[in-house]
């Protein structure tokens, strides 16, 4: 699940998170006296803008093998903006993990 909705295809990588942390570490004169780690998304802007080979959040592109698509008006990816750079979808790949995030979701507890 964090991968299908955290990650995204860059131009380096196919399967580059969107998570990060950040770590604050508290310090007196001798040593660490506390820290805090903070979790939170990367590049928020490459939810609405990719740039040229990159693709957006890999549940998006999974949607396009759900049974129901047509009766969501699922055509093709990149008949939507915020999937604007055309890609060849592996159609067997895709079907095989949108089957594989539904598991997981009723795994989790969703219907």
């Amino acid at each position: 699940l964090l991968e299908a909705f955290g990650n995204a295809k860059t131009g380096m990588n196919d399967n580059s998170s969107r998570f990060g942390k950040y770590t604050e570490l508290v310090f007196n004169l001798t040593s660490v006296t506390g820290a805090e780690i903070s979790q939170y998304l990367l590049e928020k802007s490459r939810l609405v803008n990719q740039e040229e080979g990159e693709q957006n959040f890999h549940v998006l592109y999974y949607m396009f093998a759900c049974p129901d698509k047509d009766k969501y008006k699922l055509t093709s990816p990149d008949e939507f903006p915020y999937m604007s750079n055309p890609v060849a979808l592996d159609k067997q790949y895709i079907a095989k993990e949108y089957q594989a995030v539904l598991k997981a979701l009723e795994d989790v507890g969703f219907t």
